[in-house]
């Protein structure tokens, strides 16, 4: 079982930038633990939402994708915010847009 997660945090700050490579940590991890995308990444949200992994982290935020692969099962993606997976067919081909955006805009 593998799981991939990208995080990328809102703002430039040390603190944003070691909370997102924390939280990635986290989230891949609980993605295996899981099994599946969409149960870890709300796990992790509802620690991250109340600061729970770090102090002063409650203010960080990030987009978030998160792809789990079981052998045999279909890959499971969860995403938040206005991050984007795609999948690139094999043998080529145009990417595959699997997720849309989660923003204010909408």
């Amino acid at each position: 079982m593998r799981a991939y997660a990208l995080l990328d945090g809102i703002g430039d700050t040390l603190l944003v930038r070691e909370w997102t490579r924390e939280n990635a940590y986290f989230l891949a991890g609980d993605g295996i633990e899981h099994g599946e995308a969409y149960g870890a990444l709300r796990a992790v949200s509802a620690v991250c939402a109340v600061g729970a992994r770090r102090p002063g982290a409650a203010e960080v935020g990030a987009v978030a994708v998160l792809a789990v692969v079981v052998p045999g099962k279909p890959v499971t993606v969860a995403w938040c915010g206005d991050a984007r997976a795609c999948h690139q067919p094999a043998g080529g081909g145009a990417p595959v847009l699997l997720t849309r955006d989660h923003n204010l805009r909408q």
